[in-house]
C-alpha cells in the first residue's frame, strides 16, 4: 500500500498525524482509510528553536467515495 508523511512545525505528533492522513485522503481520492503508523523522527532545539516531526504512515485498507 502506498505511504504517507505529514509534519509538524510544534512538534505535534497529533498534527503530524492528521496532515499525513488528510494527505492520504486527498491523494487517493477517499474519506476513509486504515492506516499503521511506521515511523517517528524529528528535530528539536538550535538557535532558530525548531520543532519539527514527522510522522510516516502506511495505508493498509481504504473505503473508495
Amino acid at each position: 500500500m502506498e505511504k504517507f508523511k505529514g509534519k509538524s512545525q510544534l512538534g505535534s505528533l497529533d498534527e503530524a498525524l492528521a496532515d499525513a492522513i488528510r494527505t492520504a485522503k486527498e491523494t487517493m481520492q477517499t474519506d476513509y482509510v486504515e492506516w499503521k503508523l511506521l515511523s517517528v523522527s524529528g528535530a528539536d532545539g538550535g538557535y532558530v528553536a525548531v520543532q519539527d516531526l514527522v510522522a510516516e504512515i502506511e495505508i493498509t485498507s481504504q473505503i473508495p467515495t
